[in-house]
């Protein structure tokens, strides 16, 4: 582990972030992700129009099953293993069990749990049938919400440039609660006028016992146990080409300058990071490879790894459209095998899973 100091600029003065580790990106990293991936396994979902979905926005393996959250479509979807459809949680109103807005979803042994800002209130669901059980006040406005390990939850929040909130709260990016969403700690304090140019469909990943916090708050991602919250460590990504601290909360230097940036929360699989990075109009996975203490991209060939939604036993897990599939195989990605292949629906949704 190194360690180092790194600067954010926040509302006009210098905050110090003290890292444990640094991850340096260079100025442009080979092309060899193909050579570490050992095998790709294919799992087709299987397609109806009341589970169909747009987009993957946060991807869960727990009480063996796949949720599935779309929240523009203010959907959640859940397979078993074999990709079939156990239930749809699809429930946008007023009425009981009912909720305005989807924000983000978790679920833990127990429930499905929908925060709905618009109402301040977190919607509980059976985690295995999908039947609304009851509702708990919100605390806070939050982007997204884990669950712990010890029954507790966390919320994370970031203000964005140009968005207000109709009623004040502390500002912290991270709120620590109890199982009934009382407030018990409160995280990475900022300042009244700060404020970041993008947001993110969620701000955090899982893998095994670690939980992956990461916004624009700088290049990087915060670890935590996901047993109790406690301890945590911040691991920076030093970019060649990074944005300058002066330039970190324009929006337009951000979206059309020369800089790399993350643009989504890292997963961790083992201790190889995948993160998506965009530069300009440009954006793609890179994967941090232990072996070199580097990062690695993408060849226009072979076993392309999409982006990263979730880990599972061991492996990444990404989300490919069905209507996509032909045209890959076509330009040298691995065949799926051939039951694969029967069940695979053009208008369905393909997991790959990537063993490394």
């Amino acid at each position: 582990m190194s360690l180092c100091a790194l600067a954010a600029c926040v509302s006009g003065r210098e905050e110090r972030i003290v890292c444990d580790r640094v991850l340096t990106f260079g100025e442009e990293p080979s092309p060899s992700i193909p050579d570490r991936i050992r095998r790709v396994d294919f799992l087709p979902l299987e397609f109806s129009e009341a589970a169909a979905f747009r987009r993957a926005d946060k991807l869960l393996f727990r009480n063996g099953l796949i949720y599935v959250g779309d929240f523009g479509s203010r959907k959640i979807v859940a397979y078993d293993m074999a990709g079939r459809v156990s239930f749809v949680i699809h429930r946008h109103g007023r009425g009981p069990g009912e909720y305005l807005e989807m924000k983000s979803f978790t679920a833990d042994d127990r429930n499905v749990y929908v925060v709905d800002n618009a109402s301040r209130r977190v919607l509980l669901y059976d985690c295995r049938t999908g039947v609304f059980r009851e509702s708990k006040p919100l605390p806070v406005v939050a982007w997204d919400i884990e669950a712990l390990h010890n029954g507790d939850f966390i919320l994370a929040f970031s203000p964005l440039t140009g968005g207000t909130l109709s009623e004040s709260q502390p500002n912290y990016r991270l709120f620590v609660t109890d199982s009934d969403f009382a407030v018990k700690r409160r995280l990475f304090a900022f300042d009244p006028g700060y404020s970041e140019p993008l947001g993110r469909p969620t701000y955090f990943s899982v893998s095994g016992d670690s939980l992956v916090f990461s916004s624009f708050w700088f290049d990087g991602f915060t670890v935590f146990d996901r047993r109790d919250a406690v301890g945590f460590r911040h691991v920076a990504i030093d970019f060649a080409r990074g944005i300058p601290g002066k330039y970190r909360q324009d929006r337009d230097v951000v979206l059309d300058g020369p800089y790399r940036y993350p643009v989504a929360v890292p997963v961790l699989c083992g201790d190889y990071v995948a993160v998506d990075v965009r530069c300009g109009e440009y954006l793609d996975t890179y994967l941090f490879d232990p072996a070199a203490d580097a990062f690695i991209g993408n060849s226009e060939t072979g076993a392309y790894l999409f982006p990263p939604v979730a880990v599972f036993e061991g492996r990444f897990v990404a989300l490919l459209p069905g209507s996509s599939y032909a045209n890959l195989v076509e330009e040298g990605f691995p065949r799926a095998p051939d039951a694969v292949e029967r069940n695979l629906n053009e208008d369905g949704n393909l997991l790959l899973f990537y063993g490394m």
